[in-house]
């Protein structure tokens, strides 16, 4: 049993002291150090070995997929299917395959120099290297992920808009003979700020809301690449 000054302690703990009881719950979800190489041993390189078993062509194919994938987060996001939009984003398109096609076609298939460094490794690997188009793109999906249900639809289609970008740089630099010859890439379209507010909140929003959000995220990635 425990004594009447630890209860008392973890009582005025647990009412008044909010800040330390939400550190310690994020404290709680923290995975170890043996967590994460547990993971990376049973399955990230199991993963990697299994990338020789594509080929050029089925790696071009699975980014052509990943294109498509974004427009369909594209609707779903106007219709605030945050739902649909998790499980997707969840999906092995935004991650297994999306990861292996890209180092299929930067490590094994002879691309010049210059498309190795457009495509660049894994958001988690890059270290110091030139992170490239596929960080990118794992970037901003991420921060899409972890933001669902906060953000408005506009802020999504905004982050959307950054991993599209990206994978058409990737698209870019495919060789002619690994580029799906039954796809057609679709125009690109641009991203048009626009927020949805009526009445007396439109003015500030259309002018204020939209502009501050593109300036910061602007700013954050500024640094992140000065970095």
């Amino acid at each position: 049993a425990l004594e009447r000054s630890q209860l008392e302690d973890s009582t005025i703990v647990g009412v008044g002291d909010d800040r330390q009881w939400q550190q310690q719950q994020i404290l709680k979800d923290v995975p170890s150090y043996n967590e994460i190489m547990l993971q990376h041993r049973s399955e990230r390189v199991p993963m990697w070995r299994e990338k020789g078993e594509m080929t050029g062509e089925i790696a071009g194919k699975k980014v052509y997929d990943v294109l498509e994938g974004l427009s369909v987060l594209k609707g779903m996001a106007e219709e605030y299917q945050w739902d649909d939009m998790r499980d997707m984003l969840d999906s092995e398109l935004f991650h297994e395959e999306l990861e292996i096609s890209c180092s299929v076609l930067r490590n094994e298939l002879g691309l010049r120099s210059e498309a190795r460094a457009e495509i660049g490794f894994d958001w988690g690997s890059c270290a110091w290297r030139h992170c490239g188009a596929l960080a990118d793109t794992q970037e901003a999906l991420a921060e899409l992920r972890n933001s669902l249900g906060m953000f408005e639809p506009y802020e999504c289609l905004f982050c959307i808009d950054i991993a599209e970008r990206a994978v058409r740089e990737v698209i870019a630099v495919i060789p002619p003979r690994f580029q799906p010859h039954d796809r057609v890439l679709a125009v690109y379209q641009g991203y048009s700020p626009q927020n949805q507010a009526t009445g007396d909140d439109a003015a500030y929003s259309d002018s204020t809301i939209d502009a501050d959000f593109l300036s910061t995220l602007q700013k954050l990635r500024q640094n992140l690449f000065d970095d």
